[in-house]
C-alpha cells in the first residue's frame, strides 16, 4: 500500500515538472542542432521549472501550472483551428494534439496539486 502512495505522490507532484523540463530541453536542443542562435528563452524557462522542481514553492508551482494551462489551451486551439486547412501531415497534427493535450493535463495537475496540498520536505527525511 505504501508503494501505491509513493507512485501517486510521484505522479501528482513530480511528473508534470519532468514533462515540462523534457519538452523545454527538446526545444532548446532542436534549435541548437539546426545551427540557429542559442534559444535563451527555452533555457531560462527550463531552469526556472527545474528550480521550482527542486525547491517546490507553492505559489510558484501554481503560477507555472496556470501559465502551462494557458499556453496549452492556446496551442490546442491553434491546432484545432488549422485542422481543416491541413491536407497532408496528419501525423504531425496528431503528435501536436497529443503534446498539447498532455501539456494541458500536466498544467492542470501541477496547478491543482500546488494549491491543495504540497509535500513537506521535513516529513520525507
Amino acid at each position: 500500500m505504501k508503494n501505491c502512495s509513493n507512485i501517486k505522490r510521484f505522479l501528482l507532484f513530480q511528473l508534470p515538472y519532468i514533462f515540462y523540463i523534457s519538452i523545454l530541453i527538446f526545444w532548446f536542443y532542436n534549435t541548437y542542432s539546426e545551427n540557429e542562435p542559442i534559444n535563451y528563452i527555452a533555457l531560462v524557462i527550463a531552469m526556472l521549472v527545474f528550480i521550482q522542481f527542486v525547491f517546490q514553492n507553492k505559489f510558484a508551482g501554481a503560477s507555472l501550472g496556470a501559465i502551462g494551462v494557458a499556453l496549452s489551451l492556446f496551442f490546442l486551439f491553434s491546432f484545432l483551428s488549422e485542422y481543416k486547412d491541413v491536407e497532408t501531415g496528419s501525423l504531425l497534427m496528431v503528435v501536436g494534439l497529443i503534446i498539447a493535450s498532455l501539456s494541458l493535463v500536466m498544467g492542470l495537475v501541477m496547478t491543482i496539486s500546488s494549491l491543495t496540498s504540497y509535500p513537506d520536505k521535513r516529513k520525507r527525511q
